[in-house]
């Protein structure tokens, strides 16, 4: 699936992604689009799941790393993703 950064988010257009994304507990619907926070764009790039067309991981990461306390954030958020705790 792709996506696109936009300001301090990653905005998913596609119907099916969408769908398949909020399935999964991931996003805000906003209209008739699915809002990821930079956390959620992350771990779903890292994953290989998502694709960000106008951004590397790495550009993203820089982004993020604007929030105080990111990085123990993202920690936390994959740990917890990844146990299925979120």
């Amino acid at each position: 699936m792709k996506g696109l950064l936009i300001d301090d988010k990653v905005i998913i257009e596609s119907k099916a992604s969408i769908s398949k994304l909020e399935q999964r507990g991931y996003g805000k619907k906003a209209d008739d689009r699915l809002e990821l926070s930079l956390i959620e764009a992350l771990f779903l790039v890292e994953r290989g799941s998502l694709e960000i067309k106008n951004a590397s991981f790495e550009e993203i990461l820089e982004k993020a790393k604007e929030e105080e306390e990111f990085i123990i954030k993202y920690k936390v958020y994959k740990d917890l993703r990844s146990r299925g705790y979120v």
